[in-house]
């Protein structure tokens, strides 16, 4: 005989729905991947229970093993607090991300390569274009191309910043080893404004996950110190537990700058520095070139598709207890990352192997010795070095004459062009390099 009560429909329904088969069956989907509400279907509501019951008993798990993040914003007179889980897809895109932009990895070893002043990519410069945007210092593509490479003085203030950046960027080495602190902060925003004569009202800056996070409506004449200590309190990991992903945090490092005018202006920029200098100093240098902002901006406007056609504006929801879950946001922008550093591999690897063909026949060249093939190939893989003969001679350990005779020599084939500085020669790789070396 059976217990005449087990399997009624009525008894069944007083068990918890966590203990459901469908419920089990949703938790599991979620630990795998971001789930929206729009995204809960039948199969996983059970029987006498309703669509809100079981996506707040969902809501209340994942809240409960998720991270919270320290920044908060404010919406009425409540304090709402962000906060998300990893799934697997995320854990899976983080692992592979970091795989391919440490110290040390391929792409690591050929952007490193290339790494002058002249190195730049289409993704680096659509992410300071779109910076300068929001931060109200409207360009184009070329100008600002045009500025990153030095190819013309800069004539407004979005060039000025434009190449402020950059430079910053290629310097992040001279930061590594200074205190991340407040000060630092001010100096790097000392740096990036140098020159820049129009600071626009804050109502024309904007963020790029407007209207949760804005800049505000006040125009502060100095930095907000507090904010600038919250933020070196994130970016030394004393707020984050347990501890998250660097590439995770340096989202939060980001985002503090759209919180709230922490400078006066080029907050965009500054968040933009900030968190790639954290994650240079956490051992990632390749981020120096890899996109964010842009991608936010473009995924916004529809021109970046989410990989499971999520809408920015319903990537991060209220879970009804005053707080936002983000957990669908950060692996979509996780996601969106690895496509364009895959692209980045492909796009210097691409680079590197015309280098190496060019490189290849510098050993053909006749009547060069052993210096002056290696200037040749730093010239290649770098078009915006410059040579001196003070450094030639320290490189190779020659006296004066010797270092002056390699770079004219190269010169006076063509190799090289010398230009003056001060009272001083310097020689710079010529103009179509690869070309005159493949025709000897």
């Amino acid at each position: 005989m059976t217990d005449g009560t087990r399997h009624r429909p009525d008894a069944e329904r007083t068990d918890p729905l966590i203990y459901t088969q469908e419920f089990s069956m949703l938790l599991g989907r979620a630990q795998r991947a971001p789930l929206i509400r729009r995204e809960l279907s039948e199969d996983y509501v059970p029987a006498g229970y309703s669509a809100d019951q079981v996506w707040d008993a969902l809501t209340v798990i994942r809240r409960s093993q998720a991270i919270v993040s320290p920044d908060t914003h404010h919406e009425g007179g409540a304090t709402l607090a962000g906060w998300h889980t990893v799934p697997e897809s995320t854990a899976v895109a983080l692992r592979q991300i970091a795989a391919l932009t440490q110290r040390g990895s391929s792409l690591d070893g050929m952007v490193s390569e290339r790494s002058g002043r002249r190195f730049i990519t289409q993704q680096y410069v659509e992410e300071a274009l779109t910076n300068l945007l929001l931060d109200a210092f409207p360009s184009t593509y070329e100008q600002v191309r045009a500025a990153l490479l030095g190819e013309a003085a800069p004539a407004d203030d979005a060039q000025r910043l434009a190449l402020n950046f950059h430079r910053i960027m290629n310097d992040m080495e001279d930061f590594a080893g200074t205190p991340f602190d407040a000060s630092l902060l001010e100096a790097l925003y000392d740096r990036l404004t140098q020159g820049v004569s129009q600071v626009p009202p804050m109502k024309l800056q904007h963020s790029p996950l407007e209207p949760l996070y804005q800049l505000g409506s006040t125009d502060p004449a100095h930095a907000d110190q507090e904010m600038l200590e919250f933020v070196a309190d994130v970016a030394n990991d004393r707020l984050t537990e347990p501890a998250e992903h660097p590439i995770l945090v340096s989202m939060l490092v980001n985002c503090q700058f759209w919180h709230h005018p922490i400078f006066p202006s080029c907050n965009n920029l500054m968040g933009c520095i900030a968190s790639r200098l954290y994650l240079y100093r956490h051992g990632y240098p390749v981020f120096r070139y890899v996109p964010k902002i842009y991608l936010l901006w473009a995924w916004k406007q529809g021109r970046e598709r989410s990989p499971r056609g999520y809408r920015l504006e319903e990537s991060y929801a209220p879970d009804g207890r005053l707080g936002i879950d983000w957990t669908a946001y950060y692996d979509t922008v996780m996601q969106l990352m690895l496509e364009h550093v895959r692209t980045m591999e492909r796009t210097v690897g691409s680079l590197k192997a015309v280098d190496d063909r060019t490189m290849g026949r510098i050993d053909d060249l006749p009547d060069l010795n052993a210096r002056q093939a290696q200037v040749l190939r730093q010239a290649v893989v770098d078009p915006g070095r410059e040579f001196r003969i003070a450094w030639h001679q320290r490189e190779f350990g020659v006296v004066y004459s010797t270092a002056r005779s390699d770079l004219e020599k190269l010169t006076k084939r063509g190799f090289l062009a010398r230009t003056m500085s001060g009272s001083a020669y310097v020689y710079r790789p010529a103009k179509g390099l690869a070309t005159l070396i493949s025709h000897g």
